[in-house]
């Protein structure tokens, strides 16, 4: 029932804020949506599709389980004299409620995005992300934050990209090691 929610309410929130990527992932018990923005839409002196801010919602065992919540902030660029190869640089905030504890981190991280060659030059791409926070970007109960995916994509139409990614997510408190969230997942990226 909380992802037809989701689902409904992310499809009637684009037209109106004219998001310029918006992510939604599924696997078997989880939901996970993204909206973010591209500063450089808004603000002359930016750079289009290089600065993006936004937020997530991550919804695990089909409503039932945890929720974690993020605002993040990522730059992103090409790599020099490569056209094949994005690399970024972000942070993000991230909270989870748990059993009445209170966990909050600001994890720093990077991604790699980089083209697939092939002879045909389909539009294929392989993808890894890692966010970290060590306890002195920790805070409340939270002891230290731990985030990877790693994925294939395929752009099937223009700004219209197709996913199947794994992720792993740790979020340990003072009181125990933690695995949030370990799964492999399908998913779709559309660019506004």
């Amino acid at each position: 029932m909380l992802k037809k929610y989701l689902l409904a309410a992310t499809l009637s929130i684009f037209p109106l804020f004219g998001l310029h990527q918006g992510m939604m992932n599924i696997s078997d018990l989880d939901l996970e949506v993204r909206l973010s923005l591209d500063a450089g839409q808004f603000q002359d002196g930016y750079a289009i599709d290089t600065y993006f801010f936004g937020g997530s919602f991550l919804s695990t065992e089909d409503g039932e389980g945890d929720y974690l919540y993020d605002a993040h902030l990522m730059v992103i660029n090409n790599l020099p004299d490569s056209e094949n190869v994005r690399v970024g640089v972000g942070m993000k905030y991230v909270t989870t409620p748990r059993a009445g504890l209170s966990y909050r981190a600001m994890p720093v991280g990077g991604t790699f995005i980089s083209r697939l060659k092939n002879e045909k030059d389909l539009p294929a791409f392989f993808s890894v992300t890692v966010y970290y926070a060590p306890g002195s970007l920790s805070f409340a109960d939270a002891r230290s934050y731990f985030e990877v995916r790693a994925g294939l994509g395929y752009e099937l139409i223009e700004n219209v990209k197709a996913f199947v990614e794994w992720r792993s997510i740790r979020t340990n408190y003072e009181t125990e090691d933690y695995l949030f969230n370990q799964t492999l997942y399908g998913g779709m990226t559309i660019g506004f």
